[in-house]
């Protein structure tokens, strides 16, 4: 019984130092270094179709992202919509000069055989984005 209790208690100090370094080591770790200067064009693309009611918001929301606009263009291509879709992309590029906006509209593609897939890579081929 004796052995017993002695090896039980072995066991629970070597589990207690392992535990006691690990929690040394995680304190002791330095926050890593965050990115402070981001270097890398991008290009976002968005194809919409009828979008009056959602396409505001999309451009809002990229417009308060994090990632410095000045190596960020915005590519809305218009996919032959028949709302104010343009309308509302074209006032919103009015709006804000110091952004990259591009509105890219009748793409060389006949409109009964388009699909999102010509759309985004003609918006590639249009973009300056390394990303």
């Amino acid at each position: 019984m004796n052995f017993l209790f002695s090896f039980i208690a072995l066991i629970a100090i070597v589990y207690f130092g392992i535990i006691l370094c690990f929690t040394v080591g995680w304190i002791m770790l330095e926050e890593p270094e965050k990115p402070t200067a981001f270097t890398t064009r991008i290009s976002v693309i968005i194809p919409a179709r009828n979008e009056a009611l959602n396409i505001l918001n999309c451009l809002d929301d990229i417009v308060a992202q994090d990632y410095p606009l000045n190596l960020m263009e915005v590519i809305i291509v218009d996919d032959f919509s028949t709302d104010k879709t343009a309308q509302i992309v074209s006032e919103f590029i009015r709006s804000h000069p110091g952004i990259r906006f591009r509105l890219l509209q009748n793409p060389r593609i006949d409109p009964s055989k388009v699909n999102k897939k010509q759309l985004i890579e003609f918006a590639i081929a249009h973009s300056i984005g390394d990303l």
